[in-house]
Formats: structure tokens, sequence, C-alpha cells
């Protein structure tokens, strides 16, 4: 693995190629490096600090919200010309809910609400599918986002599955004016369980498993302070 000075290295190096990238009009390489560079260093923020205030600071300075806005920007535009033409697009329209969480990690509502809108469009979902259990956290995000119900309908769970349920249970919660207590709870125990837990992988690379574990919970910590902000409580 690297060393926290090696992936900072790697992240410059892989702005650097966006640069080229969007030099030479090549979209697609161009979102690819920066979504790729925006993972790497909340990966960094969840595994070098102890808490939100402090890794929020870090990824201030080294540039994370310009990241963010750029790679929004691009998938905008790109989401624009698929729906003019959706058989014949450019280049894939991205709709990783998790990039939600890293725009309101940095309190950066607007651009979470463009991405949230492009995830949830299910017309989109049709070329670049989403699949099982990310369905509802999708739809959630969005009545979350937007106060209205859902109804979450979870398939059997499977693996990594088990411990991102609790989060879509915590936002409903929130939509329907309920208590939370008891699921934050669970979803504390939850955390501390699958990061022990060397069987499991982490893909979206900010959750923590027992290799690669992480120092605090990013979903929990975003989703509490918009339940905050989106319905005045906590």
């Amino acid at each position: 693995m690297r060393t926290k000075e090696e992936t900072e290295d790697h992240v410059r190096k892989t702005i650097e190629i966006a640069d080229d990238h969007r030099v030479n009009s090549d979209q697609r390489m161009e979102k690819f490096c920066l979504r790729g560079a925006c993972v790497k260093l909340i990966r960094i923020s969840v595994e070098e600090f102890s808490n939100p205030s402090e890794a929020k600071d870090y990824l201030r300075n080294f540039g994370l919200p310009n990241y963010l806005k750029r790679f929004i920007c691009l998938n905008g535009e790109i989401y624009q010309r698929f729906k003019e033409s959706p058989k014949h697009p450019q280049t894939e329209v991205t709709t990783d809910v998790s990039i939600v969480h890293f725009l309101w990690l940095m309190g950066m509502f607007e651009e979470a609400e463009t991405m949230i809108a492009i995830s949830s469009d299910e017309s989109v979902w049709k070329y670049y599918p989403v699949h099982r259990l990310w369905k509802d956290y999708h739809r959630m995000v969005f009545a979350f986002s937007n106060h209205e119900k859902y109804e979450p309908k979870p398939p059997k769970l499977n693996g990594y599955e088990k411990h991102w349920l609790p989060y879509i249970q915590l936002m409903e919660r929130f939509t329907k004016s309920e208590d939370i207590s008891d699921i934050v709870i669970e979803i504390d125990e939850s955390f501390e369980k699958r990061n022990r837990d060397k069987r499991l992988e982490d893909y979206p690379g900010f959750d923590g498993d027992g290799r690669a574990p992480v120092k605090w919970d990013l979903r929990k910590h975003t989703i509490l302070e918009c339940g905050a902000r989106f319905y005045g409580y906590s």
C-alpha cells in the first residue's frame, strides 16, 4: 500500500493528467482522472485523520472542492448531452451516489443537488445500470434531500450490503420525523464490525474493512449533518 505522501503525489500527477485531457477535449478521461483523485483524497481523510473537522481542513487545503466542482460541471455537461441523445452519448454519465457524500462533507450543497438529480434519474440507469441495494440508496438520497417519502425494498443482502442498509434506514427516519437513536447505534456497531472483518472488501474506498480500516464514518457524519440542515434536528 502507498504511504500518505505517495498517494498525495499520485493525486497531483493524476490532476496533471486530467489537465492534459482537458486541453485535448477528452472529457471522458478528464472526468475519470478527477474522480480517481477525489476518491484517493477522501480515502486519505478517513484513514489518516481522527475526526471530520481535521479531515475537512486537509481536503480544503489540498484543493478537493475545486476538483469536485470541476467533476460535477463535466458530468453535468455529459448528462445534458445524454438527455438530448441517450442512445449516442459521447461518454458515460457518472451516477455514483457516493460522490454526493463527498460534496455534503465539503458543504457543496448546490453541486450535491446536481449530482443527486443525475444519480436518481432512472432513465440513465437504463444505459448505466444501478444494481441491487444501490437502487434503494439512490432513491433514498433523493427523497432525503427533497423532503419526500420513500419506502425502501432491499433485496436479500450479501456481504458488505448489510453494512450499507442502515444508512438508507437512517435517511428514511429523517424523512418520517422518527427517532434515529437506535439506528445510529446500529451504524456505529456496523462500523466497528466491518473495520475488523478481513473477509469484506470496501470497494467504494472510504467505508473501511479489516485490511484497510478507516477512523471515522463519512456516510454517518454527512447524513447527520444534512439531517440537521434539511430537517432541523439530529
